[in-house]
């Protein structure tokens, strides 16, 4: 998904959990677990793309997957429960609003994710790092198998 759908999605997202909950830090927080969750790409792009680190570059090489390994560690189901466990373990707004705000953004990647880039169409398993683990972060193994 395109970072400006999970811009809107977080800010409406957010505006909604402040009228509900009437907390701003849950609103804060949902926000900025819904768009931050994307800094794990930069850390791939830094460590994995083999060309010049340009902003037009690294938007490109994820958009257009041009990337043979990804790691994307915490685009993982395995990441967002334990995330919950902590949640339900230590209570209190911020927690609340990072649990919400990453999955809307890993549900939002889950479905939104499905057509084919470049010919490519990822396994619906990609969001799972044991996965991705297993296909040793390779493009090729990660491909859905059914397409």
């Amino acid at each position: 998904m395109k970072t400006t759908s999970h811009i809107v999605a977080s800010a409406a997202a957010g505006a909604a959990a402040y009228e509900i909950a009437g907390s701003p830090q849950t609103a804060a927080a949902l926000f900025l677990g819904g768009v931050l969750i994307d800094l794990d790409h930069v850390l791939d792009y830094l460590i994995l793309a083999k060309e010049k680190h340009t902003v037009r570059n690294f938007f490109s090489w994820f958009n257009d997957i041009r990337w043979k390994r990804i790691v994307v560690v915490f685009h993982a189901y395995e990441f967002y429960a334990i995330l919950l466990l902590l949640a339900f373990c230590f209570p209190n707004d911020i927690m609340t609003g990072l649990a919400i705000g990453i999955g809307l953004h890993l549900i939002m990647d889950q479905f939104g994710n499905t057509q084919p880039i470049n010919g490519i169409r990822l396994s619906r398993r990609f969001y799972f790092l044991l996965f991705r683990y297993a296909s040793d972060f390779d493009l090729q193994k990660m491909q859905a198998r059914d397409s």
